[in-house]
């Protein structure tokens, strides 16, 4: 018999587009599979549109707002399935996909995970992007994986993944405490349980994008904050696993990356973010802007350079 694959979504709010993305979910070619939806205190017709599709593989349960990942955490205790897939409530993927990486996962090496190809999109998809296609399809190491994405050059959003119940239990449950990148500190401590990634490169999936609610669209220093507590733990999980050169200058890139993020909103974060890249021995990532932002940096350097930057977008924006 085939195992289950539990597909677990926190709800908040989705009414627009939750109907989609429960039909992607149940359309799904994978025939033993069971939904979990969790709504987490929606204030719009979310949970009744939830409940419309209840059923005998789907279960609904509403609790008061805490936040997604105490949602996703809700979310698993109530899973029966040996596979679990993380989907949110405005995200997309085609039918085949969770067969797709079933297939690969159940030919593969034991404790695998599985990964795909994604996009973006914003009202439909299609409209946006795809990330940068790398030069070779291939399964890959988890801790080569994280290395990468700590410098910038990967990143998959958590409908890409499909993963054993056994590694998921082994990480430990979603981190409540922060406010952005919490799929990033989560699916480093799952990737670093996994003996592989088996990327599956006959599927994707499609990233909803420019909602202007979401937390990863506003940069206030409490968000900040956050971001830079959530490096920090992804920092000690890859450092436990490997204490070498080439993790430590993958985080310092992303601690770099953060103090850019941060100046000069939230300069108690600066401080502390540039001191971490210190500590690690450095960072040569340069700021992103255009022609003559990078001008105005090679001159007066980066920090005057993201001052004049801010200062201008915050006087048009009045």
């Amino acid at each position: 018999m085939q195992p289950i694959v539990s597909i677990l979504i926190p709800v908040y709010n989705a009414e627009e587009w939750l109907a989609d993305t429960l039909e992607c979910a149940l359309g799904q070619t994978w025939l033993n599979k069971e939904v979990i939806i969790v709504d987490d205190g929606s204030t719009d017709n979310s949970l009744e549109i939830a409940r419309r599709h209840k059923g005998s593989n789907v279960k609904v349960i509403s609790q008061e707002n805490q936040g997604a990942c105490a949602a996703r955490n809700r979310a698993l205790t109530h899973a029966q399935g040996q596979y679990i897939q993380y989907l949110d409530a405005d995200d997309l993927m085609p039918a085949d996909k969770i067969e797709v990486q079933m297939r690969a996962l159940r030919s593969g090496p034991p404790d695998s995970v599985a990964s795909t190809r994604w996009c973006r999109f914003y009202e439909q998809i299609g409209d946006g992007p795809h990330p940068p296609v790398p030069e070779r399809w291939e399964n890959e190491d988890p801790l080569e994986w994280l290395i990468e994405a700590q410098s910038g050059r990967a990143m998959l959003p958590p409908i890409g993944w499909l993963a054993p119940r056994s590694v998921i239990e082994e990480a430990g449950p979603w981190n409540e405490d922060l406010l952005i990148n919490q799929d990033g500190e989560y699916f480093s401590r799952v990737l670093l349980q996994a003996s592989q990634i088996v990327f599956c490169p006959e599927t994707e999936v499609y990233y909803r994008s420019g909602i202007s609610m979401s937390v990863s669209s506003r940069h206030s220093p409490e968000v900040l904050r956050s971001q830079y507590k959530a490096a920090r733990r992804i920092e000690q999980h890859m450092r436990s696993h490997e204490d070498s050169p080439r993790v430590r200058q993958a985080c310092a890139h992303a601690f770099q990356r953060i103090a850019y993020a941060a100046y000069p909103k939230a300069m108690d974060v600066v401080e502390k973010a540039e001191s971490k890249v210190d500590r690690l021995g450095g960072s040569d990532m340069e700021p992103l802007g255009g022609s003559f932002f990078r001008v105005i940096g090679r001159i007066l350097g980066w920090k005057t350079a993201l001052w004049i930057r801010h200062n201008y977008h915050r006087l048009r924006d009045k």
